[in-house]
């Protein structure tokens, strides 16, 4: 397999949770997909011999793990997985619940399995 890192939103926002909430599950439910989650703000922590290939799961409109990639010299991500797309607005604090996370996940895995 080669490398792959997927890289989620991590904000006090509703969508930051759920995106962070989403990619700790989709690693815990399968671990052998993908060899490191990480928030954006953990991007110097990443371990990679080679150039991994990389998933983003974006919060909101924001764009702050794309920023990010940008600002560390990672370039485009290989793919993104935009909550927004899924019908989720940034609008509070609220916990995400279950479904919304296993929708999400659901969404990570698809994506990752067209790599």
């Amino acid at each position: 397999m080669s490398d792959i890192a997927l890289i989620t939103c991590e904000c006090p926002a509703n969508t930051g949770k759920l995106a962070y909430a989403a990619g700790k599950n989709f690693v815990l439910k399968n671990p052998s997909l993908v060899d490191e989650c990480m928030s954006f703000r953990d991007l110097k922590n990443m371990k990679f011999l080679d150039e991994p290939k990389i998933l983003v799961l974006q919060g909101c409109e924001k764009n702050c793990p794309l920023l990010r990639l940008e600002k560390e010299n990672y370039g485009n991500p290989d793919a993104v997985v935009r909550l927004a797309d899924m019908g989720f607005v940034r609008d509070g604090t609220n916990d995400p619940s279950y479904a919304d996370i296993e929708k999400v996940t659901t969404a990570v895995k698809s994506a990752v399995r067209e790599f």
